[in-house]
């Protein structure tokens, strides 16, 4: 259905409102102008994406899942909205869901971030699948600049974890002194940071 200037102008009224609602963590009246927006444009993805925002900020799981899957369908290569996806179904504790919906979201994005891998891996360590954590969060660390050492010290940390689970213990040492490696030069880079 196309919609005319005065409909656009009325729907982006909607939507302005509806977002500062949502700014100010007044979800139910950012629903509510999201929803009547949505009355006016039923063909626009960021009213569902947003609207299922507000959804997921209330803890309404499976509202927000149906925005964003309805956003999905208009948009379906849209990164944001497939991670939106696999946070959703990460709360409803569907864990194979979301990393469906992460996966997705990584071959669907040319450069996929070191944050998508790491939800994916958090995801797969909820099913006890050890080795794909491990797969993940060495993608995730790849995926960082060289001199990234504060995400560095929490991802060789976790990946140690993961394969002390597996018995690893050498990789997992290996792991564990990377980390305090990374630690030691987060620590050094702010200190010159502030004091060079």
């Amino acid at each position: 259905m196309s919609i005319d200037d005065k409909q656009k102008k009325s729907a982006k009224e909607f939507w302005d409102l509806a977002n500062s609602f949502h700014e100010n963590k007044d979800y139910k009246s950012a629903i509510e102008n999201y929803t009547k927006a949505i009355d006016i444009n039923t063909n626009d993805p960021l009213l569902y994406l947003y609207r299922g925002q507000s959804k997921f900020k209330l803890k309404d799981y499976l509202g927000a899942l149906s925005d964003y899957s309805k956003a999905n369908e208009l948009e379906p290569e849209d990164e944001y909205i497939n991670e939106s996806i696999g946070f959703v179904y990460s709360e409803m504790k569907d864990h194979k869901k979301a990393i469906q919906a992460f996966t997705t979201c990584i071959e669907t994005n040319l450069c996929p971030s070191f944050s998508l891998y790491l939800h994916r891996a958090i995801q797969k360590r909820e099913l006890n699948d050890y080795e794909g954590e491990i797969e993940d969060l060495t993608k995730a660390i790849k995926s960082l600049d060289e001199d990234d050492y504060i995400l560095k010290t929490r991802l060789f940390k976790q990946r140690g974890k993961a394969r002390e689970k597996l018995g690893d213990i050498k990789g997992s040492i290996d792991d564990f002194k990377k980390e305090k490696e990374s630690s030691e030069k987060s620590t050094e880079e702010s200190l010159n940071h502030w004091y060079d």
